[in-house]
């Protein structure tokens, strides 16, 4: 891995990533996690990240993990169920007018199959001419003890699955070592499918993401950030956008805080004056799905006037400046931004550990009023469970 370049792709058809199962260290895929999602709703047909799934590239449709089974297409404007497909398991990205997807094999607890759904529902196409086959002791789909997360990448005729899986005991007291060793297990690597011949190619996990090659100012590399959380989990690494590199920092004068944004010109390769985000107390930052938004929440000064008593400030990390306030929903992990709107994920824990069994609320909220238009379950795709934001 080289710390310095990021692979990012400007042709047709770029990455859109989303979780399964369990969360990627950073340190395992900084390069990888640079520019996954970057694409806006618009872009060379490539849609966007939503919270639990994706958007199609008009933005008008979001495909999400079904809590009665399957994958659901939800009409973004309204919220309303358009159509279920009960035989896939969990979105990948929109690419082409096409969901590609994840599939279970009947029988099969340690094998995928990737499919493409029409964007209507209609059509289906398994890709790969054989499943993909993990090691044995691999679920793709979570169960006690075991959590899988993979992530896709698409360019030109090719498709690049990106996975992890990870085991461990989960009964009573531990047991001898010996036999404690055969619980946990780790395993990841690399799918590679040729779209037009269906080969499958199973590849070591360094493999390099497809696309360009793309410099990132020496600079950044050496920066780790203020912790912020992105999609239920805290982060230190810089945060990109098609413009800038990005981290955050925290000052403190007195009890008092404040949040401030150091970027770089990726153009330039030129550092930015820096940007004072919020001031306040318990400050608490979130980035959005596609890195190109920050969201602070906190408890305000002494004589501050808010609208709300608890504001969630979101700032442009493109140009530093505030773009909408916000009310702040305790348990919000994951957030991103379509035209008009903001949809977040809420989750409730039945117990620290343990998500709540009804997975997660996902709620659109209009960016400039505030008001929630809609709001519906979807299933929550078993990944680990870090603490969740305040």
């Amino acid at each position: 891995m080289t710390i310095g370049t990021v692979r990012v792709s400007k042709k047709r058809g770029v990455s859109s990533m989303c979780a399964i199962g369990f969360v990627i260290p950073a340190s395992a895929c900084f390069l990888a996690a640079c520019y996954s999602g970057q694409m806006s709703a618009d872009t060379d047909g490539v849609g966007a990240q939503l919270p639990g799934g994706v958007a199609d590239a008009a933005g008008r449709t979001g495909y999400f993990a079904s809590v009665s089974g399957g994958i659901d297409a939800v009409e973004l404007e309204t919220g309303r169920l358009l159509w279920n497909d009960r035989n896939a398991l969990d979105p990948l990205l929109f690419s082409r007018n096409r969901l590609f997807a994840t599939a279970l094999l009947p029988g099969k607890p340690n094998a995928l199959q990737i499919i493409a759904i029409d964007g209507t529902g209609d059509g289906r196409q398994v890709l790969g001419a054989t499943p993909i086959v993990f090691p044995e002791w691999v679920s793709v789909r979570p169960v006690p003890g075991h959590s899988f997360h993979a992530t896709a990448h698409i360019l030109d005729d090719t498709l690049q699955l990106r996975w992890v899986a990870r085991s461990r005991y989960m009964g009573g007291a531990p047991p001898p070592p010996e036999v404690l060793s055969e619980f946990e297990r780790d395993a990841a690597g690399v799918a590679r499918i040729d779209l037009n011949s269906d080969r499958i190619e199973m590849l070591p996990a360094d493999t390099p993401w497809l696309g360009k090659i793309r410099d990132v100012p020496p600079d950044v590399a050496g920066w780790t950030s203020y912790p912020y959380w992105m999609d239920g989990r805290a982060e230190q690494r810089p945060f990109f956008t098609d413009r800038v590199a990005a981290v955050l920092q925290m000052q403190r004068t007195g009890d008092l805080q404040t949040i401030l944004l150091r970027r770089w010109d990726l153009d330039a390769t030129r550092q930015m004056p820096v940007v004072a985000l919020a001031e306040g107390r318990q400050l608490a930052p979130l980035v959005s799905l596609d890195e190109k938004y920050v969201f602070v929440q906190g408890t305000l000064p002494p004589n501050a006037e808010s609208a709300t008593a608890r504001p969630w400030w979101v700032f442009s990390v493109d140009s530093g400046e505030r773009v909408a306030t916000l009310h702040h929903e305790q348990s919000a992990i994951s957030v991103a931004i379509i035209g008009p709107r903001v949809y977040y994920a809420v989750s409730k824990q039945a117990s620290p550990n343990q998500r709540s069994p009804l997975g997660l609320t996902l709620k659109a909220v209009d960016l400039q009023t505030g008001g929630v238009i809609w709001e519906r379950l979807i299933r929550d795709r078993g990944r680990e469970n870090p603490a969740l934001p305040p």
